[in-house]
């Protein structure tokens, strides 16, 4: 192993990812790390999400199959190390898609007037 693919595998610690939100077939989960089996050549990955429902409760592992763009955001979005950058995926089916938002941002504009907006 060279000392490029030795750096890369450092820079894509989940540990890096920092806030991530899944919606998966309906239910939102809060994200604390990703485990991707990398199958060279294939299109599809095999992702094991470790997620919570709510804060306090029981962590659950959430296998799926991804296509390979998501894995190339997931990979970005690590190398990123933003700790304001929050990831949402939402995963229905077969059928993926992600965007991202600032934290602050989010904070900054979800009270107003002790009212509280949310994001969907």
């Amino acid at each position: 192993m060279g000392l490029m693919e030795l750096m890369e595998k450092v820079e894509a610690r989940s540990g890096n990812a920092h806030h991530v939100i899944l919606s998966y077939n309906g239910t939102v989960f809060y994200v604390s790390t990703v485990r991707v089996h990398f199958c060279k050549g294939d299109m599809k990955h095999e992702a094991i999400f470790c997620a919570k429902e709510t804060k306090d409760g029981p962590s659950k592992d959430l296998a799926m199959e991804i296509p390979q763009d998501l894995y190339e955001v997931l990979l970005k979005y690590v190398r990123l190390n933003n700790p304001d950058l929050i990831l949402v995926l939402q995963v229905e089916g077969s059928n993926c898609r992600w965007g991202f938002t600032s934290e602050t941002w989010l904070r900054q504009y979800s009270r107003k007037d002790n009212s509280r907006y949310y994001v969907v």
